[in-house]
């Protein structure tokens, strides 16, 4: 029942992406749902052999890493085929894909305000500029740890608070 009203705005969307949780289940004459790349290759690393075999090696986190990273973008590059054969117009000339292939994003950015925010709020207002003042602290933090990092989400998508502040 909740998630039905949290698809309604999306009716009339050719495609939506989430976690690929069952409450998101939705006729496919209605829209097409994609379940999250991201999600779909972390289970995929549940079953995993060569990751397992790493594991019990005690190889080096770097190598795993790389190695998940390896499944990650081949993973990407099949969902990403079969993207422009389903719909094309979300590739420009440089063959770039404007939509989304994870729900990293959204829920990378629903965790941050709900850890930022660190209380309850019951009204709306009352909320609504600390929220904005931990989108707009977000988008302009690039240090980590005493260094520059990117996230996954900045390394594998193309959202930023930025775009939201923009609006």
């Amino acid at each position: 029942m909740f998630s039905g009203q949290i698809l309604a705005p999306l009716l009339g969307v050719d495609f939506f992406t989430s976690d690929g949780h069952g409450a998101y289940n939705v006729r496919d004459d209605i829209m097409e749902h994609l379940r999250c790349l991201f999600h779909r290759c972390k289970n995929l690393t549940k079953k995993d052999k060569m990751l397992k075999r790493m594991k019990k090696d005690k190889r080096l986190p770097g190598e795993i890493k790389e190695y998940l990273s390896r499944k990650y973008k081949a993973l990407e590059k099949e969902e990403l085929a079969k993207m422009r054969e389903k719909f094309p117009q979300y590739f420009d000339e440089a063959g770039n894909f404007s939509g989304a292939l994870t729900s990293n994003a959204i829920e990378g950015g629903n965790w941050k305000i709900k850890h930022e925010l660190r209380t309850p709020y019951a009204r709306c207002d009352t909320i609504t500029a600390r929220t904005v003042l931990i989108c707009l602290m977000d988008s302009i933090w690039t240090f980590r740890k005493g260094v520059p990092q990117q996230s996954f989400g900045h390394k594998h998508t193309t959202f930023s608070f930025r775009k939201i502040m923009d609006c």
